[in-house]
């Protein structure tokens, strides 16, 4: 509803006139009866007339009952009564007559209020407006400490005296509307302990998001949701957001909902973003507003799940199962209601915080149930309803990763400039798997990159950099991040090998459009990933080329240390491993495994439960290894070590041979820094004479430069400073010099 009206101002006015008279009319018959207002302990002591007084009282009467008013105070009582009700039939009938409703009019239709309930509901509301009314509820309840409305208070105003009057208690208990849709909560009691208050001594408060909508203020959640509610109201121009265009299936959710009112919405999936922009675009489709509330907030746990949380302590800090669904169901009725009242669609989000293994409890669906509008459900699994027949229609939409397609859509929309080339793009999009607000996000960070050093508008290396900030958070505690140092030039193989790893460049490149755009991955092919097995001697550049791959793709490298992978105890080896293949696919990085065969060995012969356990280990690397869509390197010193299950999985293979003496001359010439002042060095002298790999060739010419160093300022690296180096690499290699 729009801010508030003249005629809302004038309506709230007349109603609280109306609820003034009547608490004005019954201190005076309570004084006329022998009470005094000016005692400023009442209620806090009994005298024994008072006592006895009391005691003489009938059933379900007050002290105003007990007077004995002249027939001129009853005359003008009744007078003053019927002239704030004139007052507040005249402004609803003007109301009707402009087609509108006020506030208080609007809650009394959407929770199905009857006269008596909204009387009740002002009464409570009054001392929130008007702190007189503390001091007046302090006389009326016989004690000076209880300011606010009671149950027996909201009696004594509104209902005759006698026993008959308990039968509207009903409308104080948890299934009438008043308790049922939290319009009036229950206060505390400072004189009885919690839960133990008799239904008639109750204090009845309004919820604060109500009072404030009333007002014209309304902040949604204020009390109950806090900052996790919020209001999004629908696109001016009835379209959608930049990041989500409107799709067909989303004219159909439209119509649907435009056709039936009631339907339920659930949007599912990874691209939680995404489902947030498509209920945003909906609602602009539909012409409503939304009221958008986040359940997650409520269990801390089911926000830890959402942030990717793993091992164990995602055991600890996410079980469905301990969800209390009355807890659940208390905050969704919170935010029913306040969708109710403000007349919106209902968006609930984080939903997979009250499923129980993917079901729905019954009394959440019951509570869904009960609403009479739309409600639109966001959550990251797909979830089902236990049970039978249901009126309700679920009408569902699976958000997962975004394809390549519209990733491309995104990043271009996200950039919005003439950065956004067309190679880059494809580049972008189809080597970060990234949901649509982690595409904004590093396009926001790209910028920033951009403004570091002085840039304008983000260049490529500024957004290649800014999505690896945003996919691969985690993986840094799990494995060893190696910045790739090395380009093409500094490999130093035969020309085949070389033509492999840029053969296994161009498909990581270009598995978007061959699984995607070309279809090849619906039949053919089980997954997008990319396995390759680097073999060869140690030092002959496996981890190099590992670098250049890594570089040339623009993705993060990952080392795995093997060591803190394998475990002695049954099951752990794979809990670990698990642990670095779901990481890695969120973030989109290279796995490098080093002697890949301590864990990718052989499967053996069963003789013990040692052997059964250990081929177990090997059978689920092959099956989660076929299932990962990222890039893995296996680099192994032993290529017959490999199980050869793990062989066929492979898309690359690529042998390191022992430098002969061509390449050992061209590492030589490499590896040597022109950087470094040295004299003239006999390089094929060198590399005749010993057989060294590239590894070992590194080691010779940085140990010859600590030598040359030590020598002062001006020392340069002589063949003496190569000798002595290559004479210390053979000691440490255990060769004779």
């Amino acid at each position: 509803m729009a801010e508030l009206s003249e005629l809302d101002t004038q309506h709230l006015s007349a109603e609280l006139a109306r609820i003034d008279v009547l608490v004005r009319n019954q201190i005076e018959l309570a004084v006329l009866a022998g009470q005094d207002f000016q005692d400023p302990i009442r209620g806090l002591h009994l005298a024994d007339l008072q006592a006895t007084a009391i005691s003489r009282r009938p059933i379900g009467t007050s002290w105003a009952t007990q007077a004995h008013a002249p027939a001129e105070v009853i005359a003008r009582h009744e007078r003053d009564l019927a002239e704030a009700e004139s007052n507040i039939r005249i402004i609803v009938a003007r109301g009707r007559i402009v087609g509108t409703k006020t506030r208080l009019m609007h809650i009394a239709a959407a929770f199905g209020l009857s006269r008596f309930e909204l009387d009740a509901f002002l009464i409570a509301l009054a001392p929130q407006l008007d702190i007189r009314f503390e001091q007046m509820y302090g006389f009326l309840n016989d004690d000076v400490t209880r300011k606010r409305a009671t149950v027996n208070l909201v009696l004594d105003l509104l209902r005759e005296p006698g026993i008959e009057r308990l039968a509207h208690l009903f409308r104080f208990t948890e299934s009438a509307p008043l308790q049922r849709y939290r319009l009036l909560v229950d206060g505390p009691d400072p004189t009885t302990p919690s839960g133990t208050t008799p239904l008639l001594t109750k204090n009845l408060i309004p919820d604060s998001s109500i009072v404030l909508w009333i007002l014209g203020n309304y902040v949604p959640g204020a009390g109950e949701l806090n900052s996790d509610a919020y209001l999004r109201w629908r696109l001016l121009d009835g379209g959608a957001p930049a990041m989500v265009e409107p799709e067909s299936w989303l004219y159909q959710v439209s119509a649907l909902v435009a056709r039936d009112s009631t339907m339920l919405v659930s949007f599912h999936g990874a691209d939680s973003a995404a489902q947030v922009a498509s209920s945003k675009a909906l609602l602009g489709l539909v012409g409503r507003v939304g009221l958008f509330a986040d359940l997650s907030s409520v269990f801390p746990h089911a926000r830890a799940e959402q942030a990717g949380v793993d091992g164990k302590d995602a055991e600890q800090s996410f079980d469905v199962r301990t969800v209390d669904p009355t807890v659940a169901e208390q905050h969704l009725r919170r935010a029913l209601r306040d969708a109710r009242m403000t007349g919106s669609v209902a968006i609930i989000d984080g939903w997979e915080a009250c499923l129980n293994e993917g079901m729905m409890p019954s009394m959440l669906f019951q509570t869904l149930v009960d609403h009479p509008d739309t409600v639109i459900l966001l959550s990251r699994s797909h979830w089902h309803v236990r049970g039978g027949y249901r009126e309700r229609r679920v009408v569902r939409h699976d958000f997962g990763m975004p394809s390549y397609e519209q990733r491309r859509a995104m990043w271009k929309a996200a950039i919005g400039s003439e950065v956004a080339q067309g190679k880059m793009l494809d580049l972008l999009s189809g080597q970060f798997a990234l949901t649509s607000a982690q595409i904004e996000d590093s396009v926001q960070a790209a910028r920033d990159l951009s403004i570091e050093r002085g840039g304008v508008e983000p260049e490529s290396r500024d957004l290649f950099a800014a999505a690896r900030m945003h996919v691969s958070p985690k993986l840094t505690l799990l494995a060893r991040k190696i910045v790739p140092r090395h380009e093409w030039n500094d490999i130093v193989l035969p020309p085949d090998q070389i033509s492999i790893l840029k053969e296994l460049v161009a498909m990581v490149r270009n598995r978007p459009t061959v699984l995607e755009s070309w279809a090849v991955g619906k039949k053919l092919v089980p997954s997008s990933g990319v396995t390759t097995m680097f073999a060869g001697p140690p030092g002959t550049g496996k981890t190099m080329s590992a670098e250049v791959v890594a570089a040339q793709l623009e993705l993060d490298l990952y080392k795995i240390d093997l060591s803190s992978m394998v475990s002695k105890y049954i099951g752990e080896t794979e809990k670990n491993l698990e642990k670095i293949f779901r990481e890695a696919e969120r973030s989109n990085a290279i796995l490098f495994f080093d002697e890949a065969d301590a864990i990718f060995g052989k499967r053996g012969d069963v003789r013990d439960a040692n052997d059964r356990y250990a081929n177990i280990e090997v059978s689920y690397l092959l099956q989660r290894m076929e299932a990962y869509d990222g890039v893995t390197i296996l680099a192994t010193n032993l290529r017959s070590n490999l199980d050869e299950a793990f062989t066929r999985r492979l898309q690359f293979v690529v042998d390191f041979p022992f430098p002969d003496e061509q390449y050992r001359l061209m590492l030589w010439r490499n590896l040597f820094p022109d950087t470094v002042p040295h004299d003239s060095i006999d390089f094929e002298s060198l590399a005749r004479r010993f057989k060294l790999s590239g590894g070992n060739i590194r080691n010779v010419i940085v140990a010859a430069c600590y030598l040359a160093a030590n020598e002062g300022p001006d020392g340069r690296v002589t063949s003496e400073h190569i000798s002595h180096a290559l004479r210390r690499e053979l000691q440490k290699m255990g060769r004779l010099v």
